[in-house]
């Protein structure tokens, strides 16, 4: 049986850019749930104003948070602007869900960086 090899990544501008990024998304999912975005996007698809009318966070910042979301494919965008959540990402992301995935996520954010690089 031929022995499987492992393919090696060349360093390439964009492989850096990658590595240097790899940091983010567990910041970005613990800041939209330390906001409860996921649970305003509960019910139904709205704008970043309207879900600040449901979190302590500003309309500009939801609307960077939701977009980097977008990005993650963990929210998704339609075309007249308002946002909705995967029904899979609310099953983990949610207040209400029976999952026990947001127990994890506030120790992840605090243990990223050592203590006076954050």
């Amino acid at each position: 049986m031929p022995k499987k090899t492992r393919q090696k990544k060349h360093v390439t501008p964009e492989r850096l850019m990658e590595l240097s990024f790899a940091y983010a998304p567990p910041l970005i999912i613990s800041a939209a749930a330390d906001n409860k975005v996921f649970d305003a996007l509960e019910n139904s698809a709205k704008t970043a104003e309207e879900v600040a009318k449901q979190t302590p966070a500003s309309p500009r910042a939801l609307r960077i948070l939701m977009n980097a979301l977008v990005g993650l494919d963990l929210l998704k965008k339609d075309r007249r602007g308002d946002i909705r959540s995967h029904k899979k990402a609310l099953s983990f992301l949610s207040a209400r869900s029976r999952q026990p995935t947001r127990t994890f996520l506030p120790r992840l954010r605090h243990s990223s960086f050592p203590d006076g690089c954050a």
